[in-house]
């Protein structure tokens, strides 16, 4: 004895899916950075970025050329000051990037931003 099932397909027959299934997408994915870039003065530098609604915190990675990092910082604000404690070298280059951590498990980045300390 053969037993048939019929599966009702969910293709139109256009070849469209019948019900499409779509994944939310926010309207803004990613933090506007303002500064450093570029040639900054290494006495006054202070990373600035913009707030992501919903934020849980934000973590701020300042790396050297060679990806190794040189200083970290996380909390609730978008302004941080480099520390006195962590010093750079006039003339290297540098990336920085800063991440929101957010309140549904999501993130949002600023992507890498390079800078270069002068005096």
């Amino acid at each position: 004895a053969m037993i048939i099932v019929a599966v009702p397909s969910l293709r139109r027959s256009d070849g469209t899916l019948e019900n499409p299934l779509y994944r939310d997408v926010p309207a803004s994915s990613s933090l506007i950075a303002y500064g450093p870039t570029g040639e900054s003065r290494v006495g006054s530098l202070r990373f600035v970025w913009s707030p992501a609604q919903g934020a849980m915190s934000y973590r701020l990675t300042v790396s050297r050329a060679d990806g190794a990092t040189v200083w970290t910082q996380s909390g609730r604000d978008t302004v941080e000051a480099l520390p006195a404690s962590v010093t750079l070298r006039v003339g290297d280059r540098y990336f920085w990037v800063s991440d929101a951590l957010l309140a549904d498990g999501g993130s949002r980045s600023t992507g890498l931003r390079e800078f270069t300390p002068i005096r």
